[in-house]
């Protein structure tokens, strides 16, 4: 029982290294910038893609977001409660964005 128990927590722990990894790899850009980059009409801002190629929608808010998506918020607002766990920010699909705390 207990190897069994020691093999799972290995397992988790594997995991969640490949999935950080992932996530914090660098975008692939090369080559991304030479398509014309589609006309944006966001109603809360823009900010640049990975590849700082072209502008994508901020989210308003109250929208949801994802921050392990790259997703910005308006101006002014953050995605998720920055006080939560990193793992509920960057993985639930429920955050929001939500004002900055000053």
């Amino acid at each position: 029982m207990n190897k069994l128990i020691l093999f799972l927590a290995f397992l988790g722990l594997i995991s969640a290294l490949i999935v950080y990894v992932e996530c914090v790899s660098p975008p692939m850009c090369i080559d991304a910038c030479k398509d014309p980059c589609p006309q944006m009409n966001c109603k809360c801002g823009t900010y640049r893609d990975s590849c700082n190629c072209c502008d994508l929608c901020r989210k308003c808010a109250g929208e949801n977001c994802m921050v392990i998506a790259g997703e910005l918020c308006e101006e002014g607002y953050t995605c998720g409660d920055p006080n939560r766990s990193l793992i509920h920010i960057y993985n639930d699909r429920n955050v929001t964005c939500i004002p900055k705390k000053s």
